[in-house]
């Protein structure tokens, strides 16, 4: 630490620029952002805490050192991504149109800020990707293409052309996707084809996977993605889990929801599986309809397999209670 430290104690607009504005981002009131005019008051403090002058000093954002200007930056972007995750990324977009030197200190530390670029439906991601540096990209798809949602939100032929063609152009970055959340409803067979087509190759940097559709998968991810940190998938049949589950020993956070018929994996394997899981904090178990399967499992001798989760402090199970016998002496949260 050097032995002079800067503490932003105030800023307010000032000079005839006309400061651009803004929403806060704890409270959501209309507040102004600052601009490289904008004044700031300073208090200068030793390496012990003790302030080098009494008062203030005036001083505008454009005359603060690049290394504060980047402590600034990395500070807003770390209580973004902390206490507003669905906010991710940070619009780091913005600052980097305020001026070239705000440009040049964002780009010269990209991993520190944590810069990332956001794919949706909306965007036209072909076009967003030729602009900005390559990034990692956050992928976030959600489309409903049933005949009410066509006919009531008035959604013309070419959106969904538009909306999958922007998908489709995200995930064929596959080196560069770090998260994937694709919330389909009644996709047509060609649409369905195309996406799971996309999601059968690897993705080798994907952390996060949020797969929510009514899809028949026989394999994802080519069956490997060993960066894998958060999974969930909901109403999909996908038989072959087991074997991705495999790859994945850093995984945290795994939720199966809406397990169909076609999708039953039985206990025996899945206990096998989970016990390759030694960093699982949470997991979700809930099956459609596990009926149908209680006959069979009822007259199977009983579970032998047993295993330890040692880091498990969440776990909800929904299905019959043959499936499970759990003891969680550390969970600090349990549903069944």
């Amino acid at each position: 630490m050097s032995s002079n430290s800067l503490r932003v104690t105030f800023i307010a607009p000032l000079g005839p620029r006309k400061p651009a504005r803004g929403k806060d981002a704890w409270t959501g009131k209309p507040t102004v952002l600052a601009t490289s005019r904008t004044p700031v008051n300073l208090s200068l403090f030793d390496a012990n805490g003790w302030p080098v002058r009494r008062g203030f000093q005036r001083v505008t954002i454009g005359s603060l050192p690049e290394n504060v200007l980047l402590d600034i930056f990395d500070f807003y972007q770390v209580v973004i991504n902390k206490h507003f995750i669905r906010d991710r990324p940070w619009n780091w977009e913005k600052l980097v149109h305020v001026c070239r030197r705000w440009r040049y200190i964002i780009f010269e530390s990209p991993i520190r800020l944590n810069l990332e670029l956001l794919c949706t439906e909306e965007s036209p991601v072909r076009k967003l990707l030729d602009v900005w540096p390559p990034f990692p990209l956050i992928v976030r798809f959600n489309y409903d293409y049933s005949y009410e949602s066509l006919y009531y939100e008035w959604k013309p032929p070419e959106a969904c052309i538009d909306s999958t063609d922007n998908l489709i152009a995200a995930l064929e970055r596959r080196d560069r996707v770090r998260e994937i959340e694709i919330d389909v409803a009644d996709p047509p067979d060609d649409i369905c084809e195309q996406i799971v087509t996309a999601m059968e190759k690897p993705f080798p940097a994907l952390r996060s996977l949020s797969f929510d559709s009514n899809l028949e998968l026989e394999t994802l991810l080519n069956g490997s993605a060993p960066s894998l940190r958060d999974l969930t998938l909901s109403g999909i049949s996908f038989p072959s889990l087991p074997q991705l589950l495999s790859s994945t020993s850093d995984l945290t956070r795994l939720s199966l929801f809406d397990i169909p018929d076609s999708g039953y994996i039985p206990p025996e394997t899945m206990a096998t599986t989970l016990s390759a899981l030694p960093k699982l904090e949470s997991l979700n178990i809930h099956f459609d309809s596990p009926t149908p399967h209680l006959e069979r499992r009822t007259r199977a001798p009983p579970l032998q397999t047993r295993f330890v989760l040692p880091v498990l402090t969440f776990l909800d199970f929904h299905g019959v209670s043959e499936y499970l016998d759990v003891r969680l002496p550390y969970a600090s949260s349990l549903e069944c």
